[in-house]
């Protein structure tokens, strides 16, 4: 039997628990970019999980290829976030507010409303939506935006 594997450690104003998978880290970050692709919804005790695309993500998607191996970033940060290769960065947030996260707001304003080009764009989210109606983003999808500083390695800027 192999041990689970905790992926992220996550609270709210009244609770705090950890998402934990058996399927492994890669597995895991695949299956939660193809729950966005997907634009899939399922139900737990905390309530009812809602994946979602903007409209520019099948182009980001197509653009991508083939490989979008996940991996952790590692630097010092208050969320949690997965890089998909080079072309996405998945940001789960460790604070779960009852409320839109302002990344999503404002990177659905952007994106969507203004097609703002000088910014990483928005690509998905994941949301939770609580049995007493609040909606809490768990999660925003990225396309990234590379740069190099100063000729040294390359950065994830969003």
């Amino acid at each position: 039997m192999r041990s689970q594997t905790c992926v992220l450690r996550a609270r709210d104003q009244r609770r705090k628990g950890s998402f934990t998978t058996r399927w492994g880290f890669r597995a895991f970050s695949l299956g939660l970019l193809d729950l966005i692709a997907r634009g899939r919804r399922f139900s737990g005790p905390f309530g009812e999980v809602i994946a979602s695309t903007t409209r520019d993500f099948r182009s980001l998607l197509r653009t991508a290829g083939d490989f979008l191996q996940p991996a952790v970033v590692k630097t010092e940060q208050a969320n949690t976030s997965v890089v998909y290769g080079d072309r996405f960065i998945l940001k789960l947030f460790r604070r779960l507010e009852p409320e839109t996260n302002p990344d999503l707001e404002l990177g659905r304003f952007l994106t969507e409303e203004r097609a703002f080009r000088n910014i990483a764009p928005l690509a998905g989210a994941l949301e939770l939506h609580r049995p007493n109606g609040e909606l809490t983003t768990l999660g925003v999808l990225h396309a990234s935006c590379r740069t190099r500083v100063m000729a040294g390695p390359t950065r994830w800027t969003l």
